[in-house]
């Protein structure tokens, strides 16, 4: 057993301390149940985040044509934003399992066509890429919806089950180096079947989580069904307060990465090994904290709300004002490694908030329509770094620090931190006239 496996078996192994759902699936245990979904997570994700890289090289190589290369990209991205949403109806319906081991199995299949058969005409590209895009939405909003019955499935603490969620997450950042080196090194058939043998890991590991994960009777219309999420969402506070700051976290962390951050780099003469350390050193000791969380997490639950705001505080501010400073590069590598400790801790925190204040039954509308609206803001991302670098990039990147601390710090005092198994339930009050039949708030 790899030592990976053995640490998130010994999570399993201990007590039911702090996950108290965990005995309402009494008589069924799948001990390995948690590395298995994290394995589908990372798997997939992985090989997503290497195509970043591999499709607009892929493209450009044939074509010549960054137009053309930018449309097949959105031809993938848009499907995979419209079908996580609307299949939100559809996960609370049928088990997320199948969903996710039949979308990733869907983008295997298509990888492996293209790496066979060569690039094929830009027209036939662009429906392969749509269908890789409505396949891998609802696939990764599954993997989302398995977490919370999977860690209670295990016996292991919410708050450590999203630590090592958030962990892989940010280790699967490796993946757009690891396709760039693929792609350079061996070439694109073999980057294609490698990006393939991923989705297809992350296909049998979904379909090998064996956790049942709670039904209502589906009633009234699919559109209906979806119409109860948002009133859900709508009416519960916390969650409310949650998707406005992630659509203007963003929207900032786009402004950065698409604007600002380049425009640093390029009057200060850096080039762009210095922008990619800096937010390679973020992610990789985001990763280091997550997994701490996911090890000891438990202890720290009772300071969820303490751990959020500094941490999150720390890793949105600090990044836009060393650069406002104009700090030297390796000053500001340090200082993006530390925002990215910050990261790490307030991520598992705002995961394990979502997972407790879902019913489990409204899983799948909650979480796709948090998805769809954390998401939002980034469109205007690039605008906002474009109109705010008029008033000069200090005062844009001083601008965007606070709006980043307001934005963190609206949630602190909005938020229920710890929730009960009955407020769980019912962690706002909605109208009853509002609620389909047979589905409670």
């Amino acid at each position: 057993m790899s030592p990976f496996l053995r640490v998130i078996n010994r999570s399993a192994a201990r007590t039911l301390r702090g996950c108290p759902g965990a005995h309402a699936r009494a008589g069924h245990q799948q001990p390995f149940g948690l590395a298995v979904l994290l394995v589908a997570r990372g798997a997939a994700l992985t090989a997503n985040r290497m195509l970043l890289v591999v499709l607009p090289a892929m493209v450009l190589a044939v074509t010549g044509s960054v137009v053309q290369t930018g449309l097949i990209t959105l031809c993938q991205v848009l499907p995979w934003v419209v079908m996580q949403v609307l299949s939100g109806p559809l996960l609370d319906r049928v088990a997320p399992q199948r969903i996710g081991a039949c979308g990733d199995l869907l983008s295997a299949t298509v990888m492996v066509v293209l790496a066979v058969t060569g690039l094929p005409p830009l027209w036939l590209l662009a429906v392969l890429m749509a269908a890789v895009g409505a396949a891998d939405g609802p696939a990764t909003a599954a993997k989302t919806v398995l977490l919370r019955p999977v860690a209670e499935d295990t016996g292991i603490a919410l708050i450590r089950a999203t630590g090592w969620t958030t962990a892989v997450e940010r280790s699967a950042g490796l993946g757009p180096y690891l396709g760039g080196l693929a792609y350079t090194r061996c070439g694109l058939t073999v980057t294609l079947l490698l990006v393939a043998t991923l989705f297809a890991l992350g296909s049998l590991a979904s379909a090998t989580i064996s956790t049942p994960v709670r039904h209502e009777p589906a009633t009234g219309t699919y559109r209906q069904q979806f119409a109860t999420g948002v009133r859900f969402l709508h009416a519960d506070r916390s969650l409310a307060a949650l998707m406005i700051m992630f659509a203007v976290t963003n929207m900032l962390d786009r402004a950065l990465f698409g604007g600002l951050l380049p425009v640093w780099a390029s009057r200060g003469g850096h080039d762009t090994e210095t922008t990619g350390l800096a937010i390679s050193a973020f992610a990789g000791t985001a990763a280091v904290t997550a997994a701490l969380m996911g090890w000891r997490g438990d202890r720290l639950d009772s300071h969820r709300r303490g751990i959020y705001l500094a941490g999150m505080s720390i890793a949105g501010v600090s990044r836009f004002a060393v650069i406002a400073l104009n700090a030297p590069p390796t000053l500001v590598l340090i200082v993006w490694a530390v925002a990215g400790l910050g990261s790490g801790a307030g991520n598992p925190v705002i995961e394990a908030i979502q997972c407790d204040r879902i019913p489990e039954h409204l899983q799948g509308r909650i979480r796709t329509q948090i998805i769809a609206g954390a998401w939002t803001g980034i469109p205007f991302g690039g605008l906002a770094a474009a109109a705010l670098l008029t008033l000069g990039l200090p005062a844009a990147l001083w601008l965007c620090a606070t709006a980043y601390l307001a934005a963190v710090a609206y949630p602190g005092w909005r938020v229920t931190w710890h929730t009960t198994p009955t407020t769980r339930s019912r962690p706002a009050p909605v109208p009853a006239t509002s609620i389909v039949a047979g589905e409670s708030a």
